[in-house]
């Protein structure tokens, strides 16, 4: 019996990568990087600055006393508050878009990495199996495009991995 350890072993790895890096990137990266994004920016902390300096500004003047000039304060510091809650929901838009892109963007890296396993190694098998196995109207299949016989491909190896990974979790 023949392994390619090589093979054998990456594309075993890929496979379970594939699998569990969304659910790692969703409880690990994604909040690095949302912290990270969530800081404020230069323009947010100017606007909260202002908005305070004008709320203190505010609170010294009597309304009774002041009424203009309270009045004029609380329209500026509306005004203040809508443009730094565009910003905010401008934000709440990257975020999300890290939430939900980023495990697809790893999903679509594994897979591309697999891909390029098949097509680098497709001509190779991963094993060969003892002649006293006999895969007899099976044979062609899983040694696709390999034309050795009792060979396992790449392509099945890949498939076989997948499954089982994805099987597994299910039940965990």
């Amino acid at each position: 019996m023949f392994v390619d350890s090589f093979l054998f072993t990456t594309i075993l790895l890929l496979s379970v990568l594939n699998a569990i890096i969304p659910d790692l990137s969703a409880k690990y990266i994604n909040p690095l990087i949302l912290k990270y994004l969530n800081s404020l920016t230069p323009k947010q902390r100017e606007l909260r600055e202002e908005i305070r300096q004008l709320k203190l500004e505010q609170s010294k003047l009597q309304i009774v006393n002041d009424f203009v000039k309270h009045t004029k304060i609380q329209r500026r510091i509306n005004m203040l508050n809508m443009q730094y809650s565009e910003l905010q929901t401008s934000s709440s838009t990257r975020n999300m878009i890290v939430k939900v892109g980023l495990p697809y963007l790893f999903r679509f890296l594994m897979g591309v990495a697999i891909l390029c396993f098949i097509i680098m190694y497709r001509n190779n098998p991963v094993m060969i199996l003892n002649e006293s196995i006999n895969f007899t109207p099976f044979g062609r299949i899983i040694s696709y495009p390999n034309t050795e016989i009792n060979a396992v491909s790449v392509h099945f190896w890949v498939m076989c991995c997948s499954t089982v990974i994805k099987l597994v979790q299910l039940k965990v």
